[in-house]
């Protein structure tokens, strides 16, 4: 079984790796289209201006914004469209296309003229532009597939696949079609079959393995917060015993939709489910940012005058300062993971904790899905749509991929941040590096708890230290268009670096330590005062609000020692705020926001969040550079697309987590079961 698991993640490796392989220039269109016919047609920047064809006048834009008709034009085999985009002057830097459907024999430095020519006829508009570049989209090779998105297919259909199997062969009712292909001495002694019901009865006192649950930092959590191994229930009850062997009957189990649709689920209980609540509305904010910064990298076709009017709400605020929400899943992943193993090393022991393991369990758990999405994102995803500004994301593909082994390593945060395969996952490559490093906070703490404090401190005051000299030596300062973090020294050097975004994870850790201090007694239950609950909430949720409206209309009066301090601090006096709101929670207060923020249907969503978060920017991409028209922002048009893109990221989520993700969990349960002595399984 272990070399089975470890073939299918080499498959999986090399597969990701044909884009490379196969093609290391990587082409802009990855189909590779056909010769196309030549066009008897002359063609110049004059003939286009005084006497254009009438295919040309139907299907081109006719002012800024408006990109022409895609589809129309390219009806035409003598055709394409070209998008000529014009600089805007103005206080922020944009850009808008104008769509001009040309004979394919053209030039695109005629285009260039072309747009000059039109700039006297512009000229009394107040507004001043040139030309910055023109690009013409590519048509698309319809079932000219290559190797790659073949083989992606092939990988997907062996799940579906497998997930059909194991469904139909681990349903009680499969012995019936079984049986015929079973010998008469196949029965165990006390076991009999039964017409009635058509199963294998046995009348025994059964233990009933329970499902192996998620128990790393973008997991669900019960009432023990590892939520790992669950605990065998005793049943006395007619059970079914497979008929070709315990072994392979767990392995069809563990693709069994009904049975993995069951534990999804599946209740938890506990005052750390709160963390469930908490992450999934962390996700929502994080689709929520990318679903504004999908659309401005888009553009919008009237963003001259909306784009400025955003930067100056108040409100908008929610979406500049939306990597917050990142700090929070560092600080619950700390938290998780400091809990779970300080548990374990008092149960165990420093030296009884299986450490290799621990690693091996992180890797099985996040790497394989990981790679997964990372396959179709690279090989199938650029045959998903087509559209004027499509190439955009053809050439992020073909631009990024040559890297993917990089987040095979989990040390993508290390590449620029346009040539990151999959460029949101840099924050699975950070948590992973952290969890690395994680086990030494947990054993000095184990040796002595000042040990465990005094490592944390270090930690942070490094953290803040480094942050400090990065703002300082790469000249950062506020910008609103993207948030705090703007522009590619800012996140290439202080945004997405390990040693500039530890604090809140060691914040998480350190909660984890007073949490289990506090909670040490088990007979005397903590109770605080009413009046210091009420300040406790009041200090948390003012620190999480200051720091997320602090910076409004700031731009023009921070000097920079106030800016020099606001990088430096924020994300550790954030993640602060969230100990203590937190930690309050953990304690059993909140009232009705603990009630909400336990309630059962965060259960599952919480543990479908590891999934949206590998193919939410997938699909928002996907939608903005396949539009036909030039988005036309409006508040109400982006709160719909916001939720369209918040409901399709966990709907993708749920199949990859039936299909793919909880299977190989379940597998990974298999597998070490191997390993355990033979006490520990009885």
């Amino acid at each position: 079984m272990h070399s089975a698991l470890l073939w299918v993640w080499v498959l999986l490796s090399a597969l990701v790796g044909t884009a490379t392989s196969q093609n290391p220039t990587m082409q802009l269109h990855p189909m590779h289209p056909a010769p196309k016919p030549e066009a008897p047609l002359v063609c110049s920047a004059e003939l286009l201006i005084n006497a254009p064809t009438l295919t040309t006048i139907a299907y081109s834009g006719k002012f800024f914004g408006d990109m022409g008709d895609y589809d129309g034009c390219k009806q035409d085999p003598y055709f394409h469209l070209c998008l000529v985009y014009f600089g805007i002057a103005g206080p922020q830097k944009i850009e808008l296309p104008v769509g001009i459907c040309i004979p394919k024999t053209c030039d695109t430095k005629i285009l260039e003229g072309f747009g000059s020519a039109l700039l006297p006829q512009l000229k009394k508009l107040s507004t001043e532009y040139q030309i910055t570049r023109v690009v013409c989209a590519d048509e698309h090779s319809e079932g000219s597939l290559s190797f790659g998105a073949w083989a992606t297919i092939g990988v997907c259909i062996f799940f579906i696949a497998a997930a059909v199997l194991g469904s139909i062969y681990a349903s009680p009712y499969a012995t019936v079609l079984l049986m015929p292909f079973t010998s008469s001495h196949s029965m165990a002694n006390g076991q009999e079959f039964s017409a009635e019901k058509g199963l294998l009865m046995n009348v025994v006192e059964n233990e009933e393995p329970a499902d192996d649950v998620e128990s790393d930092g973008t997991a669900a959590v019960g009432s023990d917060g590892s939520a790992g191994k669950g605990k065998a229930a005793k049943v006395e009850s007619f059970s079914t015993v497979p008929l070709i062997g315990e072994y392979w009957h767990s392995v069809a189990k563990s693709f069994s939709l009904p049975h993995n649709f069951q534990r999804l689920f599946s209740p938890l209980t506990g005052n750390l489910t709160t963390l469930n609540g908490i992450r999934v509305i962390s996700m929502l904010w994080v689709i929520l940012g990318h679903t504004y910064i999908g659309r401005v990298q888009e553009g919008f076709s009237n963003i001259a005058y909306t784009f400025p009017d955003l930067l100056n709400r108040f409100s908008f605020l929610i979406i500049t300062q939306a990597p917050f929400s990142v700090d929070t899943f560092f600080w619950m992943s700390g938290f998780l993971g400091a809990y779970g193993l300080i548990k374990e090393v008092a149960k165990k022991g420093i030296r009884g904790v299986n450490w290799p393991m621990l690693y091996i369990h992180r890797f099985i758990r996040i790497l394989p899905v990981y790679m997964f999405v990372i396959l179709v994102y690279l090989q199938l995803s650029p045959y998903f749509a087509d559209g004027p500004q499509w190439y955009m994301y053809e050439k992020v593909i073909s631009h990024t991929a040559p890297q993917w082994w990089y987040n095979l390593l989990f040390i993508n945060n290390f590449v620029d941040i346009r040539r990151q395969t999959l460029g949101w996952s840099w924050y699975l490559a950070n948590d992973m590096q952290f969890f690395v490093v994680l086990p030494i906070f947990i054993v000095a703490h184990a040796i002595h708890e000042l040990m465990g404090w005094a490592l944390v401190l270090l930690g942070v005051v490094g953290c803040l230290v480094s942050r400090m000299v990065i703002v300082l030596h790469y000249d950062i300062g506020l910008d609103s268009v993207l948030g705090a973090d703007a522009g590619q020294d800012s996140f290439n050097q202080l945004y997405q670096k390990p040693w500039s975004r530890i604090a809140p994870y060691l914040l998480g850790v350190a909660t984890a330590f007073l949490y289990l201090r506090i909670t040490r007694s088990e007979t005397r239950k903590v109770k605080l005062h009413p009046l210091v609950v009420l300040a406790g909430f009041a200090v948390s949720i003012g620190i999480l609000g200051a720091m997320l409206f602090i910076t409004y209309k700031q731009q023009e009066y921070w000097n920079r020692a106030a800016v020099v301090a606001f990088y430096t601090l924020e994300r550790f006096v954030w993640s602060l705020g969230l100990s203590g709101f937190c930690l309050l929670l953990f304690l059993g207060y909140g009232g009705a926001l603990h009630h909400f923020l336990s309630v059962a249907i965060w259960d599952p969503l919480a543990r479908l969040t590891y999934g949206a978060y590998l193919v939410h920017l997938i699909f928002i991409t996907v939608v903005a550079y396949s539009d036909r028209v030039l988005y036309y922002y409006r508040d109400w048009s982006i709160v719909m697309n916001y939720v369209t893109n918040a409901i399709f990221a966990y709907v993708i989520a749920f199949g990859v987590w039936m299909f793919v993700e909880k299977p190989i969990m379940n597998l990974e349960g298999i597998l070490l079961s191997f390993f355990q002595p033979k006490a520990a399984k009885k």
